[in-house]
């Protein structure tokens, strides 16, 4: 902390709790330091799951079919909760802690023996857990970022040997490959550009965010999620999709450094001593 005042803008690329859910943010606002990317509430509004999917259905983004799972106390309410899935969702399903990031705590279940230990893995993370039925297709990503107004990239394609796209495959899996710019139609590529900017403006995102798809065969579009701090390792999607839009790696640093110094501190804490 006693160096950021030296700091013109902070870029944050912590991920996870505390780096991508609002904590960090919070503290640059209450500092008064301009920062790159969302604010408090876009960036924990995204982190947790089950607030991001209300949000999508309150604007009619199309999505899985999902349920949210708070605070289980006990084995009994745990069998209760799975019943209760049961007869609202159809396998099989993802279960996901609602905070965690980077596919963290998820498991995929095709009974209910594995639900219950999907369950339990879950809300190892937390007390909030959603489950949502599992789609079929192929994995999209767009990248959306604020540069004379609000833009997305061409599409990128996710392929991975894996059941799906878990923490493995992100950081680890050699055979997973990441194609840029995807072979699509131009007519669903724009119909997904265009859900990526509604997803932006639902949870209130600023700067830059990646939103994840699913394409079915029969031309479903199903917005996974939206990723307001997406990563920028050598495997990342976001600087790619950045490079096919015309903006190469210092370009984009740039441009997002810019989007930051469009945006006043709401505050001068200049006196705060810390």
């Amino acid at each position: 902390i006693r160096g950021l005042e030296k700091c013109d803008v902070i870029f944050p690329i912590i991920h996870g709790s505390p780096g991508e859910d609002g904590t960090l943010q919070g503290l640059l606002s209450f500092l008064g330091k301009p920062y790159v990317g969302s604010d408090v509430s876009a960036s924990a509004a995204a982190m947790n799951k089950a607030t991001m999917r209300a949000l999508f259905t309150a604007h009619d983004i199309s999505q899985a079919k999902y349920l949210t799972i708070d605070r289980v106390s006990s084995s009994s309410e745990l069998k209760h909760r799975i019943n209760e899935i049961e007869s609202i969702l159809t396998y099989p399903l993802f279960i996901k802690p609602a905070s965690a990031g980077s596919s963290i705590g998820v498991s995929k279940a095709n009974d209910s023996k594995e639900l219950l230990n999907g369950l339990v893995i879950a809300l190892e993370y937390g007390s909030q857990v959603v489950v949502e039925e599992a789609l079929v297709g192929r994995e999209l990503e767009c990248g959306v970022i604020e540069l004379d107004g609000l833009n997305a990239t061409p599409l990128g394609e996710i392929k991975t040997t894996n059941e799906f796209y878990d923490y493995s495959s992100k950081y680890f899996d050699e055979s997973t490959t990441i194609i840029v710019p995807a072979m699509i139609k131009e007519q669903l590529q724009q119909q997904i550009q265009t859900i990526s900017l509604q997803a932006f403006r639902a949870v209130g995102a600023r700067g830059y965010a990646r939103v994840d798809f699913f394409l079915s065969d029969d031309g479903t579009i199903s917005c996974i999620e939206i990723n307001t701090h997406p990563g920028f390792t050598s495997k990342s999607m976001f600087p790619k999709l950045c490079s096919e839009f015309g903006l190469d790696y210092p370009d984009l640093i740039s441009a997002l450094v810019k989007t930051a110094n469009q945006v006043a501190p709401r505050r001068n804490f200049e006196t705060l001593s810390l």
